[in-house]
Order: C-alpha cells, then structure tokens, then sequence
C-alpha cells in the first residue's frame, strides 16, 4: 500500500517542519511515523504599500509616509530595504527642491515624505516610489508605484 503526502510550504514555513503521522489498517494495528521538511527562503520581493494620491496648498507643509510590505522581514530574514524616487534622491537637490524623504529610524519598511511646494509647484506632480531589497536584478527596483500631488495656488500678496 502506498500512501503520498504532499506539501507546499509558505513563507511563514522557512527552517524545519516537522510532521508526526498515524497510520493505521482499521483494525487496531497502527504504526507512528515521522517526517522532517527542511524548508530554504525564497526571496520575497518587498511591495509599496499605501501610496494615494494627495492635495496641497502651496506654502504649506505636506506630511506622510511611504511603507514596504516584506515578507522575508516579517519572518526574522536579514533584509535592508532601499528606497528611491523620479524627483530626489532623499536631500532636496533634484529637480523638486522642496521634497525630502528619510528612512524611518524606528521603521525600516518605511520612509517619512516631507514636501514643501512654492509658487513654482502650482498643478500636478506626479512622484513615482521605488523599493529594493537589494536580492534583485543589479539596479532593478523590485516594486514601483506612482501618486500625484496636486498642488493648489493660493493668493501670494502683490
């Protein structure tokens, strides 16, 4: 007699599963037996999460923040996650001067969005994030996600 176990393990699975089982002929005969799966991670690319777009007065300050979703990380797997964007590279001397990120020090899926639009900013922007975990293609964003920031005008004294 044979009998086929199957198995697909999930991220949540990675290290050693162990798996007790009972066979047994239905008439009090039964045998114990026991089966270890050793489970190696895969690569979980991360995910941007939360990213919508947002409305502004100019001269105003806007505020949010950007999150990676990550598996590996969410299981205990070293990771360092890199985050970019088409208008700066984090210090507000790209083409967009008024808009800066940096790392969350208490948060390493997440970085904090600052942005202070002038007169000059006035309309749509569109800011395209970008994550890596760094166990990607060489220079290859693992996940890319576009909002727009509408900024709206406001009365700027004669």
């Amino acid at each position: 007699t044979e009998m086929m176990v199957t198995f697909l393990p999930r991220n949540k699975d990675v290290g050693s599963v162990y798996v007790n089982m009972t066979v047994t002929d239905g008439f009090g005969s039964f045998v114990y037996a026991e089966m270890v799966f050793h489970v190696s991670n895969v690569n979980n690319p991360p995910k941007l999460v939360g990213i919508r777009d947002r409305t502004v007065k100019e001269d105003n300050e806007l505020r949010f923040k950007v999150s990676a979703k990550d598996e590996d990380l969410e299981i205990g797997i070293e990771n360092y996650l890199v985050f970019s964007t088409n208008r700066t590279d984090g210090v507000g001397d790209d083409d967009l001067p008024n808009f800066r990120f940096e790392q969350d020090g208490s948060d390493p899926t997440r970085i904090n969005v600052t942005f202070n639009p002038t007169n000059e900013d006035v309309g749509d922007i569109y800011v395209e994030f970008r994550v890596s975990d760094g166990f990607g293609a060489p220079g290859e964003w693992q996940d890319v996600r576009s909002m727009r920031i509408t900024v709206l005008n406001t009365n700027d004294a004669p």
